[in-house]
């Protein structure tokens, strides 16, 4: 340190400390077809599926905000008929996007939920959730040999010559309900 003293003496203090390194903090972001989804906000964009069956993959994009630090993905955990198709993305660069594929496998007709967690480095959005709702269409059934049936259908189809059905519940069906030359549809009626 050097001083205006009268004595024009010079003096040094030395100085020691510890380091620490910047916290990383990368910013994660993610939209489908370019509209963002909210950390554990909903996404609905499913195409109705019958029951039994897998949509075609929904393409979803990861961002990452930072411009100075990569953003990990440390897990993908999933919920409910949801599951991801492909690889996942392990990392995304400092102002870049990944991409991530999800399928919806309904277990039955109506809506069917769930969700993905994203495990990640981000300082405020870990982890990032998606919650999902999708709708689960019936399924067909086609009868060609004596069984009990019951519940909810998108169409029923008894053939013949074995096709014996027997009503052993409520049966629904929402489009056609056909019994074939030789089959034979049998109701359980309470007296």
């Amino acid at each position: 340190i050097n001083s205006n003293a009268t004595n024009g003496a010079a003096y040094t203090v030395n100085l020691t400390g510890n380091g620490q390194a910047a916290t990383p903090n990368p910013q994660i972001a993610v939209s489908q077809g370019g509209t963002g989804i909210a950390n554990s906000g909903t996404f609905t964009g499913f195409a109705s599926t019958q029951q039994g069956s897998t949509s075609a993959p929904v393409v979803f994009t990861i961002s990452n905000g930072s411009t100075t630090d990569a953003l990990t993905l440390v897990a993908f955990t999933f919920s409910g008929p949801y599951a991801l198709s492909g690889a996942a993305p392990t990392s995304v660069a400092p102002g870049g996007t990944a991409t991530f594929s999800v399928t919806f496998s309904p277990t039955a007709p109506g809506t069917n939920t769930g969700s993905v967690s994203i495990v990640n480095n981000s300082q405020t959005n870990n982890p990032y959730v998606i919650n999902f709702s999708g709708q689960g269409t019936s399924q067909d059934l086609v009868v060609s040999s004596p069984q009990a049936v019951q519940g909810s259908y998108r169409n029923v189809t008894i053939v013949g010559p074995n096709g014996v059905a027997t009503l052993s519940g409520t049966l629904t069906v929402s489009g056609t309900l056909a019994v074939q030359a030789g089959g034979v549809l049998i109701q359980n009626c309470q007296p």
